[in-house]
């Protein structure tokens, strides 16, 4: 999954669940996108702490292996873009 992809994603379950505790927008706003950017171009990704709340995030992880979630999965190695899958959610998103 793309990092913007996973913004749109967690934009979109945090409306719907409303367990936002602050705006997404504050939440985005509070970001230290220079550290972000800097990390990505260092290291290929970067951690944004806490954006999702605990339960969320085990949420999402139950639901990786459930085939039916998702319109295509791609495995990395087979296009040698490294390890693992790259998912994408079905339309409508996740919810």
């Amino acid at each position: 999954m793309h990092f913007m992809d996973f913004i749109d994603l967690a934009i979109k379950y945090y409306w719907v669940q409303l367990i936002i505790m602050k705006s997404i927008y504050e939440k985005i706003a509070d970001i230290d996108w220079q550290r972000v950017t800097e990390e990505i171009n260092e290291k290929g990704y970067a951690i944004v702490s806490q954006f999702l709340p605990a339960q969320s995030c085990e949420e999402l992880i139950g639901k990786y292996g459930d085939s039916n979630l998702y319109r295509k999965t791609i495995t990395m190695e087979r296009h040698h873009f490294g390890l693992g899958d790259y998912k994408y959610f079905k339309y409508p998103y996740l919810i």
